[in-house]
């Protein structure tokens, strides 16, 4: 089953599409997150969550999917950054430095997960 684009924006890298949309959501608080950019694959296989409000000197995006190049599928631990419930968080650039999410920086993102 695909994902439900509802509510979410379409962009397509490659020959893969993804949807995205920002928005507010109180389970991201905890990691200091009131407004989230998340970008999920059509397949959901590639899910991202990054926070938009973060510093730079720590700025990092969380993983949820499976399909994230940098740590092959079923990898955990030191290898694949530190774990929270389940989530990989993985350092990143800080993207989104005038401070509102384009197509071209969901671009950037995409496009930094899978050459990375």
């Amino acid at each position: 089953m695909g994902l439900s684009p509802k509510n979410k924006r379409e962009i397509i890298v490659g020959d893969r599409t993804f949807y995205w949309q920002v928005r507010q959501e109180d389970k991201w608080l905890e990691e200091g997150w009131p407004t989230v950019l998340s970008v999920t694959s059509q397949d959901k296989q590639f899910n991202i969550v990054y926070g938009t409000e973060q510093l730079e000197a720590d700025c990092h995006l969380v993983n949820l999917g499976n399909d994230f190049p940098l740590f092959p599928h079923g990898q955990s631990g030191k290898k694949a950054g530190k774990n929270i419930n389940h989530y990989r968080r993985v350092p990143c650039p800080k993207w989104n430095s005038a401070g509102s999410i384009t197509p071209a920086i969901v671009r950037e993102l995409i496009d930094w997960c899978f050459d990375v």
